[in-house]
């Protein structure tokens, strides 16, 4: 290489004591071009689902409803804001801070705000939803909006592939010291030749939804990075036309599980 080819690094009273490629700093420019790419295209992915929640359940406060549902809903509104700026703020402070920040969150808390986000979107296409909390709630620690962006992404994709009259089962259970949360739908299910695909990024194999959602490809793959994040496992059981189980699982060992009073 011609000494051009470099540029000074570190110098102390006129002596070079270090210096730097011209493709070093080309390449780590492209590494944090790509890095920033992928926040936003995360970010984008994830306002388009509170956006659109809130749509759905705008539609439900136009209907005949009790002044008690409307104020649930109203509820739901704020929690959906609250998450939306939450997410905002993220994208504010990510070059400052890219530690996620665990802390303790109950688990049954948690379910009943995914709960409710759903139930806009599953009610415009008369999907029916099922819960099934910890019979005796616990708390865990990890960092909350990741975790339920990763729930949300998966409870999204259920509705997105059931037809109208389906139903969407999801439990909570303690197994041998681990928290597994369990996703079951009744929609169409995945071909096996799409399977080794599922949670990769940019999935160029994703289908429409049933009623022609259009697909982008991050959803499980965001899932996913949040799940490993927290040292878990998710992974998932299908069959076309026979639906689909989606299994999250933490370690309560390694995330410190404690019992709510």
């Amino acid at each position: 290489m011609k000494s051009t080819d470099f540029l000074p690094k570190d110098s102390r009273n006129q002596e070079l004591l270090s210096a730097i490629s011209k493709d070093e700093i080309i390449n780590r420019l492209l590494e944090d071009i790509s890095r920033y790419k992928n926040l936003f295209q995360s970010v984008i992915h994830d306002l388009k689902y509170p956006i659109k929640s809130i749509l759905e359940l705008s539609a439900l406060l136009e209907k005949d409803i009790s002044k008690a549902e409307q104020q649930e809903l109203l509820g739901v509104f704020r929690d959906w804001c609250n998450d939306a700026t939450e997410k905002l703020n993220d994208l504010l402070t990510h070059e400052k801070d890219e530690n996620l920040k665990f802390e303790p969150v109950s688990v049954n808390t948690l379910l009943k705000s995914c709960q409710s986000g759903i139930r806009g979107i599953a009610h415009a296409k008369q999907i029916q939803t099922c819960f099934t909390f910890l019979k005796k709630d616990k708390f865990i620690r990890i960092h909350r909006p990741a975790i339920k962006k990763a729930l949300d992404n998966i409870l999204s994709n259920a509705v997105k592939f059931s037809q109208a009259g389906g139903l969407i089962d999801v439990k909570a259970e303690i197994q041998e010291n681990k928290l597994i949360i369990s996703i079951a739908d009744s929609g169409i299910g995945i071909p096996q030749d799409q399977q080794c695909c599922i949670f990769k990024k940019f999935n160029k194999k994703a289908r429409l939804g049933t009623t022609g959602e259009q697909p982008t490809g991050l959803g499980l793959y965001l899932a996913k990075q949040s799940v490993l994040a927290h040292y878990g496992r998710l992974w998932f059981k299908s069959a076309e036309n026979e639906g689909s189980v989606f299994y999250m699982e933490l370690s309560l060992d390694r995330l410190t599980l404690e019992s709510k009073d």
